[in-house]
């Protein structure tokens, strides 16, 4: 009995790993990486990249990728961890009977009114990789609402107030 159950489970295994035939993006190994390159400071990245090697990280998200995400993304053609650079995702949703329409990308998030079919007031969010910075775009004007320098984010209010918060855990 114990050996039609070993049996069983290495060919599920072996199934797996045939059905997830494709190459995949492995963006939850990329997102680990990109984390351990974002400090800045060659030491603290190879300090870091040694404890997720020790800590077994990279291989724990390559095994994830590998055998459900990278599958995920052969069958429907879109991996959950990331969005895709091609299009956007349009949710709706209703709140106070007002319903609203959520339109996403990957640097990107729009919220608009939406009665009768068509698209009222927008407001967006949208965060630009080169500065660093979230800016909240209204009425075809931005408005920097936060940025990132190293390991600090900085949230700026609309009264012109800026307030640092520390994104490293004491």
């Amino acid at each position: 009995m114990k050996k039609i159950r070993v049996t069983s489970l290495a060919f599920l295994l072996i199934g797996i790993i045939l059905l997830s035939g494709c190459y995949g993006n492995f963006s939850l190994t990329r997102k680990v990486y990109e984390f351990n390159g974002g400090f800045e400071d060659k030491f603290i990245n190879s300090a870091v990249f040694w404890v997720f090697n020790i800590i077994p990280v990279y291989s724990a998200a390559g095994f994830v990728d590998t055998v459900f995400l990278n599958l995920i993304e052969f069958w429907t053609g879109e991996n959950p961890v990331v969005f895709s650079n091609t299009g956007d995702k349009v949710q709706y949703t209703e709140l106070d009977g007002k319903i609203y329409q959520i339109t996403s990308s990957q640097n990107f998030v729009e919220f608009a009114e939406f009665e009768n079919n068509e698209v009222g007031k927008t407001i967006a969010i949208e965060f630009n990789p080169m500065t660093k910075s979230w800016n909240l775009v209204s009425n075809e004007k931005s408005y920097e609402i936060g940025r990132m320098d190293k390991n600090d984010l900085t949230l700026i209010y609309p009264n012109g107030k800026e307030e640092i918060k520390s994104l490293i855990l004491h």
